[in-house]
């Protein structure tokens, strides 16, 4: 079974290591791979239409805004936009007052 931050749609791909390009300056099959994944990753997020918001469950939502580090930091920052499919909803990541991230629905008037 996939964990939550498995199954989300933007990834930014890590920088590979070593050498990037050949002795004639064509690019290698890391550079390739990464660059593949980074372009296809932003088309993904920044579409003709707009930011595309990663799509979560209220349940997913309710594992990252309380997920910690091994120094028991929280992982979800504090502005973090996420469309709420359960309740067809956006919400944004805010603190609780206490340093902890809370999701709040983002209310139009």
């Amino acid at each position: 079974m996939m964990t939550v931050s498995e199954r989300q749609s933007i990834r930014v791909p890590n920088l590979p290591f070593g050498k990037m390009v050949d002795e004639n300056g064509h690019p290698n099959d890391d550079e390739l791979n990464f660059r593949q994944a980074l372009v296809g990753n932003l088309q993904q997020l920044f579409g003709n239409n707009g930011v595309a918001i990663t799509q979560h469950t209220a349940a997913d939502i309710t594992i990252i805004q309380n997920n910690q580090n091994q120094n028991g930091q929280y992982t979800c920052q504090f502005g973090t936009l996420i469309y709420d499919t359960d309740n067809n909803v956006l919400k944004v990541a805010l603190d609780n007052g206490g340093g902890q991230p809370i999701f709040k629905t983002i209310v139009t008037l």
